[in-house]
């Protein structure tokens, strides 16, 4: 066009098709990072989140973990997988509230019969058991 400048490289508007706000971060969802759909999340504490992500990825279906940075200015940002499915947020439009309570239910019943013998996290002890400490909506998917 007339007066306006060829830009080869894609604006943070036409890269991130949409970007979504968590309760402290904002998450901008890119199509393909290393052939594979991720999601960045920046947040001002994201290290314990990595921490645990690290932890249980041969344990749960939990999204991989692409990269992690810390910034001088303490800003972090963590490149994860896109997990498959819908989270159950979404899921409450299409679906029973009796549904969603069973797959809630299901869920935390998965993380407390998870092996957390070795667990870096908390603490340790007989009937111990592994627990989510976020366990909303938004954060539990199902296919």
């Amino acid at each position: 066009m007339i007066g306006q400048e060829k830009n080869s490289t894609p604006t943070a508007q036409q890269r991130y098709s949409t970007i979504l706000y968590g309760d402290q971060s904002i998450v901008y969802p890119d199509r393909n990072i290393n052939q594979k759909n991720a999601y960045l999340k920046i947040a001002d504490r994201l290290k314990n989140e990595f921490k645990r992500l690290a932890w249980l990825q041969k344990k749960l279906p939990v999204p991989e973990i692409i990269d992690y940075l810390q910034s001088p200015t303490e800003v972090e940002a963590l490149l994860l997988t896109k997990v498959p499915g819908e989270n159950l947020a979404q899921q409450c439009r299409k679906k029973t509230p009796l549904l969603i309570v069973e797959k809630v239910a299901k869920v935390i019943r998965v993380f407390h019969e998870t092996d957390a013998h070795d667990c870096p996290f908390g603490t340790h002890g007989a009937n111990h058991v592994l627990t989510h400490g976020d366990a909303c909506l938004p954060n539990i998917f199902f296919v």
